[in-house]
């Protein structure tokens, strides 16, 4: 699953005001469309969906999506960040949408497939070789009678 905190720290990296209803709205879309249950949803119905969530309309959900969106590459540009994830100028909402969803995904299932067996990431391994050689020191110093200090 996406975490809300990744969609959020994305959608600011690549521009997004975290000010405006559309910021939310995506964030809601996403999470939605990370559901299995909502996964091949209907751009229509994933915004009414987003739009009960949240107390409003279906259309002022859609505009203030496209709003954010056009925002965004307006202000920040057609940088790589911004087509990598939400595409260019000519890129629809839906579309957008659901190449952000693709991209974060993407991201998400390569840290699942970083870990070993019994679900470490590279750096929780690399502590622990340390910390082990750390302890195999201090215990040596001490059988040994040396100042462990």
């Amino acid at each position: 699953m996406i975490s809300q905190k990744k969609i959020e720290e994305t959608l600011l990296r690549i521009g997004v005001p975290a000010g405006i209803h559309g910021f939310r709205y995506i964030t809601d879309a996403i999470k939605l469309l990370d559901d299995p249950e909502w996964k091949n949803i209907k751009t229509i119905a994933l915004y009414e969906k987003v739009a009960n969530m949240n107390n409003a309309t279906a259309g002022s959900v859609e505009r203030a999506i496209r709003h954010a969106l056009m925002t965004t590459r307006n202000h920040v540009g057609e940088t790589e960040d911004v087509l990598r994830y939400i595409g260019g100028k000519e890129t629809r909402s839906a579309d957008a949408l659901k190449l952000l969803y693709t991209r974060l995904k993407n991201e998400d299932d390569a840290k699942v497939r970083e870990r070993n067996v019994d679900g470490l990431s590279q750096d929780e391994i690399t502590l622990r070789r340390i910390i082990r050689e750390e302890v195999r020191e201090f215990l040596k110093g001490v059988l040994l009678g040396g100042d462990t200090l």
